[in-house]
């Protein structure tokens, strides 16, 4: 009975994550590196298939070379299998995106259900990743589905070893063995999944704490046992690392290594804790500066955790009985897994973008979850007529959920990856229509290249904030990709040209007698009408 009460929640939860995201079918290629990523990770031979496993990401380009070496095999492969499947049609690209979103937010759903034993918490827990707002910077963009089939392994892994240690000895090997091949597969998405050992030695520490402080258990063989159950996860680590070195000679990463300094923690924990609850200015009553809102928002926070720890230690009887619990065993979790991310952030790339933090929405899901529901219980069966610290926690937790909603979405339109998608699409066919005439090996000067609006962590609207466009390697991916027998190549000259919401592009490549290299002159007619309003004309003349 209760199994199908989980399935029927992963259900909902997959379903509002599509029903969120369902626009997304009808965008165009979005993300400047999507289309180099299409056409480096084609299978075309067996040595294609071979490259995909022994070469890094974006192999072969600029960007491998110059600017960060990663492998992620399992991400290239994605790719392969969309092209083969739907060729450079869009519509499959996406498709596969929100698939992948949908099974991350079913899995999110049976994750904190199996690790908290309560369905409810659960279904809150999925439903709420499936909307956040930081969705709308990964699942319209497929070059960013790394981090969506990363966290769809790490569940995976997570939830598989949850229900292997409840079982038999026998069924426990076979879940386990599951568990660690769903981290290989995760660690072969994006390395991010490298937390996974660490946090789930934090798992099981919680879970031995009660047992050793009661007397039940000996703390060495709970030691040995955490050894074991941690040793596959280990080896595979290792071996991913060995591999990593010796195809990337070295770890890989970023090529410039950022200098970490108090400021840029500061900076790098304020973007963090600000995209997670996302703030908006709804109502105009916060004053226009960013400084003001960052320091409303960490004190909040930081009042809300430290309050809500004290409060549920103090309800529970004490850190070692909440520690016994299963919501107290996932709340430590879950913080540790929202700390073990900050010093990646520090370290690559030196700053923190809202796109990073989709694998964060896990542990953020389950303590927003946990909060609501467990205060929200502790109202209804308390016996005094108002639990000030019960109804506390739920006022911010339920204030914050509305806030999420009403920003999420589901409810609003992120049309920014709609717009650069319609960008792309008119200037990258016009360049390829363009390079039609020109030598196989011909070099393109672009001029007029768009540059991303940086948009600061807290806006008056929810917005896209890491909206990107394209690049003169994505000229050059797609221009090969429309051309089979090319090998045109590109490079940017003069100032980038600033693009905030809808414009129509015109794209002429012209041959100029006085100049070495043919010339892609990238015009933009109308930058001030939005996508919506723009789409809205089309339809009716």
């Amino acid at each position: 009975m209760r199994r199908s009460r989980v399935a029927i929640g992963s259900v909902i939860g997959c379903v509002l994550a599509v029903l969120a995201h369902h626009d997304v079918l009808g965008y165009w290629f979005t993300g400047d590196d999507t289309i180099p990523l299409i056409e480096t990770s084609r299978v075309t031979s067996g040595q294609d298939l071979v490259a995909v496993f022994t070469s890094p990401l974006l192999r072969g380009t600029r960007f491998a070379a110059e600017f960060a070496a990663f492998y992620r095999p399992l991400a290239n492969l994605s790719y392969a299998f969309d092209f083969w499947m739907w060729g450079l049609d869009p519509f499959g690209y996406h498709l596969t995106d929100l698939f992948l979103h949908a099974t991350a937010a079913g899995l999110v759903v049976a994750f904190v259900s199996t690790a908290t034993d309560d369905d409810l918490a659960g279904l809150l827990a999925g439903c709420l990743f499936a909307i956040h707002p930081i969705t709308a910077e990964i699942v319209p963009i497929p070059a960013r589905r790394h981090d969506v089939l990363a966290t769809v392994f790490l569940l995976s892994s997570l939830l598989l070893l949850l229900k292997g240690r409840d079982l038999s000895d026998e069924s426990t090997r076979r879940y386990l063995g599951g568990s660690v091949l769903a981290y290989l597969f995760a660690l072969a998405s994006k390395e991010v999944a490298m937390i996974l050992p660490g946090l789930l030695a934090a798992w099981l520490l919680l879970a031995a704490v009660p047992s050793v402080t009661d007397g039940d258990a000996d703390i060495g063989s709970e030691l040995r046992d955490g050894a074991k159950t941690l040793a596959p996860y280990v080896l595979v680590t290792f071996g991913y690392l060995v591999v990593r070195i010796r195809l990337l000679g070295g770890i890989g990463g970023y090529r410039q290594t950022p200098e970490i300094t108090p400021e840029a923690l500061g900076t790098v924990l304020a973007d963090y804790v600000i995209s997670l609850v996302y703030p908006v200015d709804i109502l105009g009553v916060v004053p226009d500066t960013d400084a003001a809102l960052v320091s409303i928002v960490l004190l909040a926070s930081a009042a809300v955790v430290v309050g809500g720890t004290a409060y549920a230690a103090f309800r529970a009887g004490g850190l070692r009985r909440l520690l016994a619990s299963r919501y107290g065993r996932l709340v430590g979790f879950a913080g540790a897994w929202l700390m073990a991310h900050v010093p990646l952030f520090l370290m690559s790339p030196g700053r923190y973008s809202a796109r990073h933090g989709y694998v964060s929405l896990v542990p953020f899901a389950a303590l927003t979850a946990v909060a609501l529901v467990v205060a929200g219980r502790e109202l209804r069966s308390s016996d005094s007529t108002i639990d000030v610290g019960a109804g506390s926690v739920a006022v911010v937790a339920g204030l914050l959920v509305v806030s999420l909603l009403a920003v999420s979405p589901l409810i609003h339109p992120y049309d920014g990856w709609k717009c650069a998608g319609r960008i792309s699409e008119s200037a990258l066919e016009g360049a390829a229509d363009g390079a039609g005439d020109l030598p196989s090996n011909a070099v393109i000067a672009i001029l007029g290249l768009p540059t991303d609006v940086d948009r600061p962590p807290s806006t008056a609207e929810p917005k896209v904030k890491t909206v990107s466009y394209f690049r003169s390697y994505t000229v050059a991916s797609w221009i090969r990709l429309q051309h089979p027998d090319s090998s045109v190549a590109t490079y940017p000259i003069g100032p980038p040209i600033e693009i905030d919401g809808g414009a129509e592009v015109t794209a002429n490549v012209v041959r100029l007698e006085d100049r070495r290299f043919p010339r892609l002159f990238l015009e933009y007619e109308s930058q001030s009408p939005r996508c919506l309003s723009a789409a809205s004309s089309e339809a009716n003349p």
